[in-house]
């Protein structure tokens, strides 16, 4: 929810964070622990794509 506020820029980090009850650096780190997590994601998606792809068929 932090992140989808965070990125719609309807609401300023400070309003987002207050809105929770939390610090501004606590609103940065959730940000960055939901863009980090959907990077690896992604990353195990694509690697797991192009694994399927190096199998040999039967």
């Amino acid at each position: 929810m932090v992140r989808r506020l965070y990125d719609s820029k309807t609401m300023k980090v400070k309003e987002i964070a207050d809105k929770f009850g939390v610090s501004r650096s606590t609103v940065y780190k959730a940000v960055e622990r939901a863009k980090r997590k959907e990077r690896l994601q992604t990353d195990a998606r694509t690697s797991q794509a192009s694994e399927s792809k190096d199998l040999p068929l039967s």
